[in-house]
């Protein structure tokens, strides 16, 4: 905001008490006008870093990702189909095995969770929320981060096309079993290089009872998948 002065005309700035004084040379010749404030500058670009900080939160808070869910018991499939009629932009993934099953008396091979009651979906958050409040048999699988405090389980998108793409492969093994998941420890991560799986990534070690190496792909502590159809050969290291 200009006023007069003596000797010259003053600015005072909006972010500063201080006054910055021009002389009357400085006033005829405006390319002469004096640099901002040290602590001005430093002012605006807080402000700019605090707005880039919220215009990404926004942008990620709109964007989809694959949340890790849980269906009530023997409703995944009817859960997935509802998720999938209520909203085009849904996607949903219900690994499933062949299991033997009595049906009406008589011994059949049918197609059931792989995980009982996991469900992966994928989606903008405020609209699973949305189908959540009008289906409480779903909800989020959350990780502790502090003393009463969960955070739903987002798994990457790499992650989960990594592991869709190796339970589509057939000859897998699926498990949630938490003695297995808790042995697999942190392990140099491969890339397939060759074969029907190439550009995969994942963990090459030995599982609990298990004689041979495996490649894993390892979701969190909810389930893991694993092959034996990737041999050692068939990998190269990345850096982790």
């Amino acid at each position: 905001v200009p006023r007069s002065g003596r000797g010259g005309r003053e600015f005072e700035s909006p972010l500063s008490d201080k006054t910055i004084i021009m002389s009357e040379e400085e006033k005829k010749s405006p390319s002469r006008l004096p640099a901002l404030p040290q602590e001005i500058k430093e002012e605006r670009a807080k402000r700019q870093i605090l707005e880039d900080e919220k215009k990404l939160k926004e942008e990620q808070e709109n964007s989809p990702k694959w949340f890790a869910m849980r269906a009530t018991y023997r409703c995944e499939q009817d859960m997935k189909e509802q998720l999938e009629q209520a909203n085009k932009d849904f996607t949903c993934f219900l690994p499933l095995v062949l299991a033997d099953r009595i049906v009406k008396g008589r011994k059949k091979r049918v197609w059931v969770p792989a995980v009982s009651s996991l469900i992966f979906v994928r989606g903008v958050k405020s609209k699973i929320q949305e189908f959540k409040a009008k289906h409480p048999r779903l909800q989020y699988l959350c990780n502790f981060t502090g003393k009463d405090t969960r955070t739903p389980i987002v798994v990457p998108d790499q992650q989960m096309a990594d592991f869709i793409k190796l339970y589509e492969g057939g000859n897998y093994e699926i498990t949630d079993d938490p003695e297995i998941i808790n042995s697999i420890k942190p392990g140099q991560k491969v890339r397939v290089v060759e074969g029907p799986f190439i550009n995969l990534t994942g963990t090459f070690q030995r599982m609990k009872g298990k004689r041979s190496k495996q490649f894993i792909i390892k979701i969190d502590q909810i389930a893991c998948i694993t092959t034996t159809e990737i041999s050692p050969h068939m990998v190269e290291m990345i850096e982790n």
